[in-house]
């Protein structure tokens, strides 16, 4: 419990904001944020996953693999691996990588 509550209380400190702050040409200042994580549509909800110990490690699902094709010895076959788990973002499919600026033969879901 005391772990949980070091972390919430850092959460606060990383994104206090400072009455009064020096500027420099050139500083950047971000106003916002936006991410996904496996089992988080915010950064808030991956927090709070984290404060609380909970994983999203999961059989890799069929809509991405089949985990079965790619079992195997590493050591011993190409294209092989002894893991069938993993941690997925939902809707990746959704991604829109021409909003991101992201050219098409860098992306592919």
């Amino acid at each position: 419990m005391q772990f949980i509550k070091y972390l919430k209380s850092r959460k606060k400190k990383m994104f206090a904001v400072k009455e009064k702050q020096e500027q420099v040409p050139g500083d950047i200042a971000i106003v916002g944020m936006a991410c996904r994580f496996p089992g988080a549509d915010s950064f808030d909800e991956f927090w709070d996953n984290i404060a609380v110990g909970k994983h999203h490690i999961r059989e890799v699902p069929k809509s991405r693999w089949d985990w079965q094709d790619y079992w195997g010895d590493p050591q011993s076959e190409d294209n092989k691996t002894f893991s069938k788990w993993g941690s997925f973002i939902n809707d990746v499919d959704q991604f829109d990588a021409p909003f991101s600026a992201i050219p098409g033969e860098n992306f592919d879901c």
